[in-house]
């Protein structure tokens, strides 16, 4: 029984192992609410831009590559159930990826496909899919993405140190905007005083 097994535990009884290696993530899914609402397509590509870098990142620091992704959209559920709107859909790639422009790409893609003018949108995101290790990856012969995969992972690469060098976001893609007023209002967030200098007290 599952719960005799936890008794045991808090007991200093052994009875699950200790598992000194997580298994890798399947899928990365990057998505938050806006801090108001948009209606504009333009806006909509900054955002899932923005989100998909995001995604890339985390991908490439866990080694791995993406065999698809998932857009998704939606409008405030809350404030006009009447009108209230929600799709999704997919792109599978010929060969698993971890470039960030062609990520971009296809997200901005299948959202155009997804919108639907006049609406009030609340929210997009963006899933990796189908995750697997950089060195046991399927390669496709038939693959354009095949071609200069080591100039672009390259690319990916000094793009990555120059963020963990000078901080982050200090290298960007344009698709990503740059004023993005998009964003999630956090006026009200925590500070950040033992993993940020800038918001230490001041003495």
């Amino acid at each position: 029984m599952v719960g005799e097994r936890i008794v045991r535990e808090l007991n200093g009884i052994a009875c699950f192992e200790l598992e000194t290696s997580p298994e890798a993530r399947q899928n990365i899914m990057t998505s938050k609410s806006f801090g108001r609402p948009i209606t504009e397509l333009l806006e909509l590509k900054e955002a899932i831009s923005d989100y998909a870098a995001r995604a890339c990142i985390k991908m490439r620091a866990e080694k791995t590559k993406a065999q698809g992704i998932n857009v998704f959209i939606q409008t405030n559920f809350h404030k006009d159930k009447e009108n209230f709107y929600q799709n999704s859909s997919n792109y599978f790639f010929d060969s698993p990826t971890d470039d960030t422009t062609l990520v971009i790409t296809k997200a901005k893609d299948l959202l155009k496909s997804l919108f639907k003018p006049g609406l009030s949108y609340k929210k997009v995101g963006i899933c990796l899919l189908d995750l697997g290790s950089k060195e046991n990856l399927q390669m496709s012969f038939l693959s354009n993405n095949n071609k200069n995969d080591s100039k672009k992972t390259t690319i990916m690469q000094s793009l990555d140190k120059i963020n963990q060098k000078m901080g982050k976001g200090t290298v960007f893609f344009a698709a990503q905007g740059t004023d993005r007023t998009w964003q999630m209002r956090s006026g009200l967030k925590s500070p950040h005083y033992t993993t940020n200098w800038d918001e230490l007290p001041a003495s």
